[in-house]
């Protein structure tokens, strides 16, 4: 939406009831009107003008949990960069569950799951949430 015109308008209707209001001097019957209409008139100018800095966006839909857990799912095909969020999920579990743990920061697979193959790094997520699992 063009806002110019509006912007205008607004102005030339703040600056013609200032010029009335001061033409008027003390006669408070046309001064007080004019006044009115100059300070509407400056109120367009200046909601015309912010307008464009103003988003107006509907709020966002919750998130499904299961999005995370499908996501979480599919990383299992991704390579490295899926053992990578498995392995901060999990880091994130065990935070939750226990606090921040300085063992868990140790873990070399936690550390670097893209460098142990396929097949040790599933037995270290099998373990590591069945560690989860029996602690809560």
């Amino acid at each position: 939406m063009n806002l110019g015109p509006i912007r205008f308008f607004g102005l030339a209707v703040a600056s013609l009831g200032t010029v009335f209001a001061v033409w008027a001097g003390s006669n408070v019957d046309t001064a007080l009107p004019a006044a009115g209409v100059a300070a509407a008139g400056a109120a367009l100018f200046v909601a015309a003008t912010l307008a464009p800095a103003v988003r107006f966006r509907p709020p966002a839909p919750p998130a499904d949990p299961g999005d995370a857990l499908i996501a979480l799912r599919s990383a299992f095909h991704e390579g490295s960069l899926g053992r990578q969020r498995i392995a901060q999920a999990i880091a994130a579990l065990d935070r939750s569950a226990h606090g921040r743990s300085t063992a868990v920061s140790r873990d070399p697979i936690l550390l670097h799951p893209e460098t142990v193959d396929t097949a040790a790094f599933r037995a270290w997520v099998e373990t590591r949430l069945a560690e989860l699992e029996a602690t809560t």
